[in-house]
């Protein structure tokens, strides 16, 4: 099984691929801390389940539309990197507009980066195994997935202890 692995990790690409992943899944982790985010700017409860329901179905709106690109074009890389730039773009303005207490500039702006965030799920996950056959996907999907949820987790704890101390 660890042969396995390293073979997967010789393959550059998939490393590349693997950090940019586990970048954006850490983006996407960060919204499940989202209520010491957003409490100690006078949000309630309400505003907070909102926020969260609507980067949930703009994202899962993003994920069908890569699916659908996915199968008719096969534009693997095209649409990894669409999701890298558009997370790296659209999540740090989300976070920029958390303070302003404007719900709705807040709600439009967790709808734009649901929708360019969540994608890089499935697209992330399908990329991985174009970049790995003939390797058998559960390990290089694994790999991936065992990767960017080590990198979430200390990044989201991180950010949740940093939030407690200083909001």
């Amino acid at each position: 099984m660890c042969q396995l692995y390293a073979e997967a990790l010789k393959i550059k690409e998939y490393v590349i691929e693997s950090i940019g992943f586990s970048l954006v899944l850490t983006a996407f982790n960060f919204v499940l801390i989202l209520s010491p985010l957003f409490q100690p700017y006078g949000y309630d409860p309400l505003y907070i389940a909102t926020f969260g329901v609507i980067f949930t179905v703009f994202g899962v709106i993003g994920s069908v539309i890569a699916g659908v690109l996915l199968d008719k074009y096969n534009c693997y890389l095209k649409l990894y990197r669409a999701c890298c730039i558009s997370c790296a773009v659209t999540f740090p303005i989300m976070l920029a507009t958390v303070p302003t207490g404007n719900a709705w500039l807040v709600g439009i702006n967790m709808a734009v980066s649901g929708f360019a965030v969540v994608p890089m799920g499935p697209v992330g996950i399908s990329f991985a195994a174009e970049l790995t056959f003939p390797l058998k996907e559960t390990v290089t999907i694994g790999l991936l997935m065992l990767l960017a949820q080590a990198v979430s987790f200390t990044v989201a704890t991180t950010a949740a202890i940093l939030s407690t101390i200083n909001p």
